[in-house]
């Protein structure tokens, strides 16, 4: 602050002794912020610093004296220091080489140059109204230096959090997922290499659909597999073999029922075709077997 402080002396009716000479000045934001009384504008110097010869002593209003905080001195000598004496005549404010308040007042010999304290908090009643408001102390700086890498460190955890939450639903929605009918028929086919066995016709009325067909384990190599049927009443049956025979019968007696495998494994994947039920007439109908699977003849008493 270049000039006199006029408006700060007002604040702790602060002035200079009489018949001293000088002004109050507070050079603050220079070097040194010189506070104090001096017969030049110490705020022109290059530091901000009053010299030593132009130092006179300065007075305060004693209804101000609790609101003066302690200053600091410039000189580094430890008997300079910083006195507010109010029950001297004047009282003295500012930083001297003696006890003032022991010797009556500051002698110009042991006068030295007062500087603001650092402290915001101590120093703000000398200050402008413009730094008091705008500045802020080291404290509130560090809260807000705090608060701000806290808060940070809050918003990127929740972000995480939530980007969790959604890949374990999305990961979950995707499990729950049902399979597509190419994986059904898949597990239809190939359960674990379990052998689905083929009914026998005469077990069912023949239907013009296919069959459902799947591999035999038991059955590793080609073979028939005969079994007498009860007898039945008269009606069109069809035997499917891998050789493409038909096999008819409408008497009772014994018909022969082949479940056949193949152990290339060839023809389970081809769709069986459907075979068409075919009327047969009503006499005896003989049918041909080959020679190494052919069963034991029927008996005769068996035959109608």
């Amino acid at each position: 602050m270049v000039g006199p402080a006029v408006e700060i002396a007002a604040r702790v009716g602060a002035s200079c002794a009489a018949n001293d000479g000088g002004s109050f000045y507070v050079c603050e934001g220079k070097e040194v912020e010189f506070i104090g009384c001096c017969t030049v504008d110490p705020c022109k110097t290059s530091n901000g610093n009053c010299p030593r010869e132009s130092l006179r002593n300065t007075t305060y209003s004693v209804t101000a004296h609790d609101l003066i905080p302690p200053q600091l001195c410039v000189s580094s000598d430890a008997n300079d220091q910083w006195w507010t004496c109010g029950f001297v005549k004047p009282p003295f404010m500012g930083c001297c080489g003696i006890n003032v308040c022991q010797n009556e007042g500051c002698p110009a010999d042991k006068l030295t140059s007062a500087k603001l304290n650092p402290d915001f908090e101590k120093s703000k009643i000398f200050r402008t109204e413009d730094s008091n408001s705008n500045k802020l102390s080291k404290g509130a700086i560090a809260g807000i230096v705090v608060g701000a890498v806290v808060g940070g460190i809050l918003i990127i955890a929740l972000l995480f959090f939530f980007w969790k939450r959604r890949q374990a639903k999305k990961n979950a929605e995707q499990q729950a997922q049902p399979r597509g009918p190419g994986n059904q028929q898949e597990m239809s086919f190939h359960n674990n290499g379990q052998a689905h066995i083929m009914e026998s016709p005469h077990n069912k009325l023949v239907s013009p659909y296919t069959s459902t067909y799947a591999p035999s384990v038991a059955n590793t190599h080609q073979d028939y597999m005969y079994q007498p049927s009860s007898p039945s009443p008269q009606m069109p049956t069809t035997q499917w073999g891998d050789n493409g025979y038909h096999h008819h019968n409408q008497q009772r007696g014994y018909v022969p029922s082949m479940v056949s495998s193949n152990d290339h494994g060839d023809g389970w994947n081809k769709p069986p075709q459907p075979y068409m039920a075919q009327e047969l007439p009503s006499e005896d109908v003989v049918v041909e077997l080959p020679e190494d699977t052919a069963p034991a003849p029927a008996q005769q008493g068996d035959r109608k």
